[in-house]
């Protein structure tokens, strides 16, 4: 089977057709209220971001940000960073991760 780019630089395999951002309402919620463009002058890090949101979240907030996490993260784990980067601009996020472990980084300050 031979994969085709898209025209947004990803592509049409079946890992890509799994993921859609319409699919992920409480992360693309937390990406745009939290790592927004002005996020290192209020937050100083993505990290530091992540606490304050599970600082000013519900339980139920956190969980559905926690469990949309987890799932992207087993869904992506063949993906590039830049095609991470390009999902998560999507969501909303000015963020830009330099590496999986970044993204990582943000469950893990969830906790």
């Amino acid at each position: 089977m031979t994969t085709r780019r898209r025209a947004d630089g990803g592509t049409t395999g079946q890992d890509q057709r799994k993921v859609r951002p319409e699919d992920f309402p409480a992360l693309a919620q937390f990406l745009g209220g939290y790592l927004h463009q002005d996020f290192l002058l209020d937050h100083g890090s993505a990290p530091a971001a992540a606490r304050s949101f599970r600082a000013d979240a519900s339980p139920e907030e956190a969980r559905a940000v926690d469990d949309e996490l987890d799932r992207l993260l087993a869904l992506t784990e063949r993906w590039t960073v830049t095609q991470i980067r390009r999902f998560l601009k999507a969501l909303g996020a000015a963020w830009l991760p330099s590496s999986r472990a970044d993204l990582e980084a943000l469950r893990s300050s969830n906790d």
